[in-house]
């Protein structure tokens, strides 16, 4: 089985570099990542493949609403969207 980043590596060419695996959690893979518009450090976090339709919906679900958030101590979301199928965000880098 191939791993997160080598599967949606292709996916997000041009766009985000995965440098390395930073954490893994319950739901979610968060990869450093370099955006190759800016040379930007970020956070890239991409929800596991094994888990239901319930756990993709509360992902969605906190996409909606970290995009709607605007405070000096909320990172913010820069980009979300869908790589070989997984969901995917990403945040500032701190």
């Amino acid at each position: 089985m191939r791993s997160t980043a080598d599967r949606i590596s292709p996916h997000i060419a041009g766009r985000y570099a995965i440098e390395q695996l930073l954490g893994v959690g319950a739901t979610a893979e968060v990869f450093l990542a370099r955006d190759l518009g800016t040379g930007a450090p970020v956070a890239l976090k991409v929800l596991k493949e094994t888990l239901d339709d319930v756990a993709e919906a509360r992902f969605r679900q906190a996409i909606a609403i970290c995009q709607g958030l605007q405070h000096p101590g909320i990172v913010g979301i820069v980009d979300a969207g869908v790589a070989d199928e997984a969901l995917f965000y990403v945040m500032e880098f701190v």
